[in-house]
């Protein structure tokens, strides 16, 4: 029976972001093949409750749960002073470069991830992001298990468009952490491009899957569609401006009679009422949803990565009005099931045209189902996911 030691910091299981939607993903995988995976996270990474860990174990996903800490407790008063100095020495002499690139997984951190290698053994280790490299380093404390990094996304620009300068150090510093696993996972076939020319180890396209079921669309064929525009969005700060300027520049250009439904927690930074927009912060059954609506939009104007939501709409064919960050990490930039345009006056009127245009709407349903069913579905990932893992399904 194969063991895994799963990090990633948030200690949450709930799907409202497109990275929990992956981990979900991830560890029904795991659940469904017969894995024992301790999962780790990181305490005050995100706002967190105690109660959390067990929330985690309560969804019988995980066999443990452990959880670090990221400073010494209050009642540790002198080390909880001077834990940093440690970290400082530690970057100086691993040469990490943490202006350029910020390394979360620090000194103090690595202590206690050390502590869970000591005292178990397993046959992966699956990190998220490469902020947190660091924690495999000591390559005696591994044990010979197999190391993964899940990048998600090119932290590299994420980093460049926060300082918006030293592109280079940033980057040579993300490929040099990188370097450090066995195996380096992308999302995108654009990040697949740029990792597979630099790094050493092995890269892989390892794509996202909705966690809806693959069969949810021809089981809703046919339904009574009431919603108009969907639009699914968490708060973090691309979708932020996303939302701003699709309520600001695009709406206004819309017709009334439209009805948009607007889902996630990007809610709580809407603070207007709109009268033909529906505010929705959470819903258990995102299926229902898309189920219920005629098009997708994703007015996306930075990120790296794939857009999950974009994904989502795809596997129920709803076609998607997009910007041209939309279609980041696709394989399939043309015919795809988009309508791409990041001017203004254009994303308006791609939306009236695939309402009002019942041959251009098939068309765009058709592709971008078709793309879903060959790249994303989650019968096609099992299959990856089982030549990975050594998974032999008879």
């Amino acid at each position: 029976m194969k063991r895994i030691l799963y990090f990633m910091p948030i200690l949450s299981l709930e799907q409202n972001a497109g990275n929990m939607t992956r981990i979900l993903s991830m560890l029904k995988y795991f659940k469904h093949r017969g894995m024992k995976v301790d999962y780790c996270g990181l305490k005050g990474f995100v706002p967190w409750e105690d109660p959390d860990d067990k929330k985690i174990m309560q969804k019988g996903l995980v066999e443990r749960v452990f959880i670090l800490n990221r400073k010494p407790l209050r009642k540790h008063f002198v080390r909880r002073i001077l834990y940093k100095i440690p970290n400082y020495l530690a970057n100086k002499f691993h040469g990490i470069d943490n202006v350029a690139l910020r390394n979360f997984s620090s000194h103090y951190l690595c202590k206690q991830f050390n502590k869970i290698l000591k005292e178990n053994k397993y046959d992966y280790i699956l990190i998220n992001y490469s902020w947190w490299a660091e924690f495999i380093r000591q390559k005696d404390l591994l044990k010979g298990a197999y190391t993964i990094v899940d990048t998600h996304d090119l932290v590299a620009m994420q980093e460049y468009n926060i300082q918006k300068k030293r592109l280079g150090r940033i980057f040579e510093e993300e490929m040099k952490r990188l370097n450090r696993f066995d195996e380096v996972w992308s999302v995108s076939v654009d990040e697949l491009y740029v990792y597979n020319h630099l790094l050493n180890n092995k890269v892989r396209l390892v794509p996202n899957m909705p966690l809806s079921n693959i069969d949810t669309f021809d089981l809703t064929k046919g339904m009574e569609k009431n919603n108009d525009i969907i639009y699914v969005a968490s708060d973090n700060d691309w979708n932020k401006m996303s939302v701003k300027w699709f309520l600001s520049e695009v709406y206004p250009l819309l017709p009334k009679s439209l009805k948009i439904s607007i889902i996630g927690k990007i809610n709580d930074l809407i603070p207007e009422n709109y009268p033909n927009i529906t505010k929705i912060p959470f819903v258990e059954n995102l299926a229902e949803a898309y189920a219920n609506s005629k098009i997708a939009i994703c007015p996306m104007l930075g990120g790296t990565g794939i857009k999950l939501k974009v994904i989502e709409a795809m596997s129920f064919a709803l076609p998607v009005v997009c910007t041209l960050r939309g279609i980041d990490g696709l394989p399939n930039k043309i015919n795809n099931g988009c309508l791409v345009s990041d001017d203004a006056n254009q994303f308006a009127s791609n939306i009236v045209e695939l309402l009002e245009n019942h041959e251009l709407y098939d068309k765009k349903s058709e592709q971008g189902y078709d793309l879903y069913k060959a790249y994303f579905n989650p019968e096609v990932r099992y299959k990856q996911l089982d030549e990975i893992f050594g998974i032999n399904i008879n």
